[in-house]
């Protein structure tokens, strides 16, 4: 008789389900063999990657305001897929969240969820103001997606812009080796926007208050570094459901949030 898999487990395999989702997404150029410019994709990634065809965020955002358009289309976009899920997507889909998984394992504590609204502001303020989207020449998805690849198949060639965009790449692969997840910490625009979703989305993890002992292992298992009882569902939980190795807590998909967190340490 086969023995049920965990919640672990579960868990493992709709991920790699979903992420495996992102990738295969982010590779639609290959995939599809048509544009679909008109989807912004639900994660951080560059239209400049020479095997994609959706819409970056970001770069969707900055190119509206270049030309002085109301961003209508992006600002629906987002909205929408923040309504589906929320940071979700940073935590089950993005292609740069998955990059970071992989090579950041190390779980520091420490989160400043305004920071990521500060490079927003600055990012979009700069983007009208010299009337060029400026983020996406020191962005490091740009660099694994669109400066690196174009390199290599002899699109692109080394420069001072490329050269810059290399050298933030690996500022920000040196902090993720040190502190998992570091640009979705402290800097993600994208999971900014995404993040003021949290609260209202179906998708949610359940705390139960009730089956707390105060172990901490939630808060030791969150790539985020977040201390979960306080921070669960906040702007900077991904819904990545690591915290649920323990009990009191559990992923679900739901209309109306049934838990919320502590208002302080007990």
């Amino acid at each position: 008789m086969k023995k049920a898999l965990s919640r672990k487990q579960k868990r493992a395999f709709w991920k790699t389900l979903t992420k495996s989702a992102g990738q295969l997404l982010m590779f639609g150029g290959l995939v599809f063999r048509c544009p679909m410019s008109f989807f912004v994709f639900p994660g951080l990634n560059c239209y400049a990657f020479p095997w994609g065809c959706t819409a970056c965020p970001m770069g969707t955002l900055q190119n509206f305001l270049v030309f002085r358009y109301i961003p209508f289309f992006p600002v629906a976009s987002l909205s929408l897929v923040g309504l589906l899920a929320g940071r979700g997507w940073c935590g089950w889909f993005c292609p740069f969240g998955t990059f970071q998984d992989v090579i950041g394992r190390v779980k520091r504590p420490g989160s400043l969820p305004w920071v990521k609204y500060v490079v927003l502001a600055v990012a979009l303020a700069l983007a009208y103001t010299f009337k060029d989207p400026l983020f996406c020449k020191i962005c490091p998805a740009g660099t694994l997606e669109g400066t690196l690849p174009n390199i290599l198949i002899g699109i692109a060639t080394f420069n001072p812009a490329s050269i810059l965009h290399i050298v933030v790449f690996l500022v920000v692969v040196g902090f993720t080796l040190w502190m998992s997840r570091f640009w979705c910490r402290f800097l993600c625009p994208v999971g900014a926007i995404l993040g003021l979703f949290n609260r209202v989305t179906p998708l949610q993890i359940d705390y139960n208050v009730n089956l707390c002992v105060g172990c901490d292992r939630c808060s030791e298992a969150c790539p985020q570094g977040l201390d979960v009882p306080l921070q669960v569902n906040g702007t900077d939980c991904i819904k990545c459901g690591e915290c649920t190795v323990c009990s009191a807590l559990g992923v679900s998909y739901r209309l109306k949030e049934k838990s919320k967190p502590i208002k302080k340490r007990l």
